[in-house]
């Protein structure tokens, strides 16, 4: 099972052009995440539902998703970035685990690289990427 690779906890590391997508969004830098601070927990059911959850210390948000590969849901995290409710419908691409917001809103995309969880999120034509390591 593809999915099975992803489960478990893991911690930001580090980050890729995500400068570019905050500015994009008008967001302020102090909004990028640092080192250690955001964790992300994988759990899977059976073998298409997942829930993810996610604690960001640096905007105080802790959110919780649950979806299941090839039906629509409300992804909270797309919608963060979007800052509007996006609707997306997750695929597998591969090996990686594609979440695409409707009308092309956004896209985050996450694989495993060595280990380490590749997370590229893809908003108002910019993209960067965020990497996480085991906890």
């Amino acid at each position: 099972m593809a999915g099975a690779k992803f489960e478990g906890k893991w911690v930001f590391d580090r980050s890729e052009g995500m400068e570019e997508v905050v500015a994009s969004l008008n967001l302020p830098a102090d909004k990028l995440p640092k080192s250690g601070q955001t964790t992300l927990e994988y759990k899977i059911s059976g073998e298409k539902s997942f829930t993810l959850n996610a604690n960001h210390p640096t905007s105080g948000k802790q959110t919780t998703s649950t979806f299941t590969i090839g039906e629509k849901f409300k992804a909270e995290e797309l919608s963060v970035f979007a800052g509007k409710d996006v609707f997306a419908t997750p695929t597998w691409n591969g090996s990686q685990l594609v979440v695409s917001g409707e009308g092309g809103q956004a896209k985050i995309t996450r694989e495993i690289v060595n280990g380490e969880l590749h997370t590229t999120i893809s908003v108002g034509g910019k993209s960067g990427k965020r990497i996480f390591k085991r906890a």
